[in-house]
């Protein structure tokens, strides 16, 4: 009766049958109407429970990233403002001993690009420094 009660009822010739037939297919399991069997809908649970933990991982790593993202603004702003804060201190210096920290600066500035390529142009400028100071010929020390 609990399986096929609906259809039953449905049948019978007296009056309300057609109302009974409808609550009791209200009450047939959802399998034996064609529906999902008990593990398909486990399955299904499963899955939508798998879907909400997929979205939170993914808010989670968002959220995350727009972090990471404030704290290299913050960094790159800090940093901007300790170079403005060393001008302003360096301003009042002597152009003559400001410019040896104005060449390390702008050295250090095209390394971070440019990495090998200075290195290589430096070997080059201090092996031709290293040749002007050597005298040309006689022995160092000696007058000729």
């Amino acid at each position: 009766m609990q399986i096929a009660g609906d259809l039953i009822m449905k049948a019978a010739d007296f009056p309300m049958a057609e109302e009974l037939a409808e609550r009791l297919k209200n009450m047939v399991p959802p399998q034996a109407l064609g529906g999902p069997s008990p593990q398909v809908m486990e399955m299904q649970q499963k899955l939508g429970a798998m879907g909400k933990a997929l979205e939170s991982m993914t808010q989670n790593l968002a959220d995350e990233k727009s972090k990471r993202t404030s704290v290299e603004q913050q960094k790159a702003i800090d940093v901007y403002k300790a170079e403005t804060d060393r001008a302003a201190v360096l301003k009042d210096i002597d152009p003559a001993i400001f410019a040896p920290m104005v060449h390390k600066l702008v050295l250090e500035a095209m390394q971070q690009d440019m990495g090998n390529v200075i290195g290589a142009s430096n070997d080059i400028l201090n092996q031709g420094a290293d040749d002007a100071q050597e005298p040309t010929g006689g022995q160092p020390g000696t007058s000729q």
